[in-house]
């Protein structure tokens, strides 16, 4: 994220969005952060926006470091340990954007910081006061008992999807992407998107995405050949890449879910055919230089 993206936020708080400006004490953040982590993860998601005035406009951003010395603890990681006395833990990510030109609406010293609080699908989620808060409009309410055990029952029910790189079972030299379902419950009318495409899509059948699959269950996951596992690099175009995924349980409600991709850390070494037939040769010839051994040592005992 950019300064420029902070120019698309709304004006005023939603149930996606919550403002708090840079004037906000660090006790009160640390509360504020904890609560919006709970509410926002039991009420599908949304951003805490840390820096940014109530009518979502850049008031100067908070220092980079707490306190006034220097070389103190950096806000990011003290955002994360504050974030991680909310449980269970839920996905996040913190954007910080600094002062990037003349103009800018960042003070030199501070950030604007931006909590993404992704969908959760472990839900209810209690703050760091032993309470559970859902996001109601633009304010963030503590929850009944019966919405906690609403949320705990759903947590049971929802179908979960996510996405796995991995060899393809059958065909150990090509690379695929699987969109499997973590619970018993199916997910229905599944859109799968990529973002890029990689280069072998692509070019062969740009136009078939996204993808639409009527139903993805425990019994029925979905697999995709993206490149063959020699010279995948190239196959595929790029370091990173992005898989989105978006359905509905049998209620008609809606959920949707990113994985980011990165081949080079979430695939196993693998050696193609040439390699292989490298190392089977290698192995011929250690052999019958030891069977040579073992004959001339024989000879040379019955001599």
């Amino acid at each position: 994220m950019t300064e420029d993206d902070l120019l698309e936020l709304p004006t005023v708080e939603t149930d996606r969005y919550e403002y708090k400006s840079s004037k906000i004490d660090d006790n009160d953040l640390r509360s504020k952060i904890q609560k919006a982590a709970s509410a926002f993860w039991n009420s599908g998601g949304g951003y805490l926006c840390v820096g940014i005035d109530d009518n979502g406009k850049i008031d100067g951003g908070m220092s980079l470091t707490m306190g006034r010395k220097v070389g103190g603890e950096s806000r990011q990681a003290w955002i994360d340990k504050t974030i991680h006395e909310v449980q269970p833990q839920g996905p996040y990510q913190i954007h910080v954007i600094k002062s990037e030109k003349t103009d800018s609406s960042i003070a030199s010293d501070c950030a604007v910081f931006i909590i993404e609080f992704k969908e959760s699908p472990v839900p209810p989620h209690m703050s760091g006061d032993k309470k559970y808060y859902i996001r109601a409009g633009e304010h963030s309410f503590p929850a009944s008992h019966f919405i906690v055990e609403a949320l705990r029952t759903k947590r049971i029910q929802s179908p979960i999807l996510r996405v796995i790189p991995r060899v393809a079972l059958r065909k150990n030299h090509i690379i695929e992407i699987a969109v499997v379902c973590a619970t018993s419950e199916p997910a229905v009318d599944v859109s799968i998107d990529f973002r890029p495409l990689p280069t072998l899509l692509n070019k062969n059948s740009a136009r078939s995405f996204p993808i639409k699959v009527p139903l993805i269950d425990r019994q029925n996951p979905f697999s995709l050949d993206i490149a063959m596992y020699s010279g995948y690099k190239e196959q595929v175009g790029v370091d990173i890449f992005e898989v989105i995924v978006s359905y509905l349980d049998l209620a008609g409600n809606y959920y949707t879910y990113a994985e980011s991709i990165e081949p080079d850390r979430q695939l196993p070494p693998h050696f193609n055919g040439r390699e292989i037939d490298l190392v089977v040769n290698a192995i011929d010839k250690l052999t019958d230089k030891v069977d040579e051994f073992l004959d001339n040592l024989s000879t040379s005992q019955l001599t």
